[in-house]
Parts: C-alpha cells; sequence; structure tokens
C-alpha cells in the first residue's frame, strides 16, 4: 500500500528544498525536462534511492498536480509494455485500474489503496499517462481533483503534452530513472 505522501514508490519529497513557485511564461529548466512555467504552479522535487538525487518533480495548481517522471530505457521498452505492467501492478496490489484514451493518449484510470499520514486507510483516484521516444519514456502520474473519474480538467494533459525530455541526461544510481537539477534553472521562453 503507497502513503499518500508517496505518489512514485521508493521516493519521497526531499526536504533540501521544499518548492519552486513561478508566476510567468516560459519552461522551468530540470535539465533531464523541461517543464512548463504557468502562473501559479508550484513544483515540488522527488528524491529516489540512498543518493538523494532528485528523479522527479511533482507540479501542483489548484487541486490538480501531475508528477513527471522520465526514464531511460532499452530498444522494445515503450510505454505500452509499461502500461501493461503497472496494470497488473496495480490490481496485484488491490487496487482497480482500467486503460483509457485522453487527450493524451492511451492511459491508465485507476484507485489505489493508500495510507494517510494519520495511518487511515483510504482509496486514492490516480490517472497515469506516458509517451516514449528513442531511448526514453515519460510518466505521469496525475493526482487530486483532475484525477477523478470524468474529469475534464485539461491543465495536467497540457503539462504532460508540453514537457521536453532531454534524452542525455545522467541516470539517478541505482535506478532507471534519469537525474534531474534541482532547484531549477530560471523559466525560460
Amino acid at each position: 500500500m503507497l502513503s499518500a505522501n508517496q505518489a512514485l514508490r521508493g521516493c519521497a519529497v526531499t526536504n533540501r528544498e521544499a518548492r519552486w513557485r513561478h508566476a510567468g511564461r516560459g519552461f522551468f529548466d530540470l535539465d533531464g525536462l523541461r517543464i512548463p512555467a504557468n502562473e501559479g504552479v508550484r513544483l515540488l522535487p522527488i528524491a529516489g534511492g540512498k543518493s538523494g538525487t532528485v528523479v522527479a518533480v511533482t507540479t501542483v495548481r489548484g487541486r490538480t498536480a501531475i508528477q513527471l517522471q522520465a526514464f531511460h530505457v532499452s530498444a522494445g521498452r515503450s510505454w505500452d509494455s509499461v502500461r501493461l505492467e503497472l496494470l497488473a501492478r496495480i490490481r496485484r496490489d488491490g487496487g482497480t485500474a482500467e486503460e483509457v484514451i485522453g487527450p493524451s493518449g492511451s492511459g491508465i484510470q485507476a484507485r489505489v489503496p493508500v495510507v494517510t499520514p494519520g495511518g487511515e486507510q483510504k482509496v486514492m483516484d490516480v490517472r497515469f499517462v506516458g509517451r516514449d521516444g528513442p531511448g526514453w519514456l515519460l510518466r505521469g502520474t496525475v493526482s487530486g481533483a483532475g484525477a477523478a473519474p470524468g474529469s475534464a480538467e485539461a491543465w495536467p494533459c497540457e503539462v504532460f503534452d508540453e514537457t521536453a525530455v532531454k534524452s542525455t541526461a545522467l541516470i539517478a544510481p541505482d535506478s532507471l530513472a534519469m537525474e534531474l537539477q534541482w532547484p531549477p534553472g530560471e523559466a525560460t521562453n
């Protein structure tokens, strides 16, 4: 069962630099990812492994968040194969999941069991989106109001669709996740 504070298995929000805000247009340059810097968004770093390297970022606006993580992948590994593995894992871990087609293509709508910081067990709506390119895969995990079944909130899909992956980014130790630079560089156009 996942902790409600954990959007990625084995990762946690780092305490080195809790948040980064931006009120303008352009992109946050995290080296491995280039993420749209829309007004009113907050970025929260996610560290993984023993090294504490930042391997993902959660972009928050209002009551919706999308966590973005890029991976180096071998030839033949694609979002299609990862999506099938993710479906099986969610179901094996006691959640429900179904494939859906949305604005960002094929994804997963899921309900996963979580444990709140107070120890209470709940079920959380989550939506997964993904895409792949030569040697890389980008996964987005939508939570909050925008992950509810039937939600028409477009913002998380727009962020995902506009995020660029730098396939030459370093790989985090003991992981296939791309390392991200934190704090992010200034937003650029």
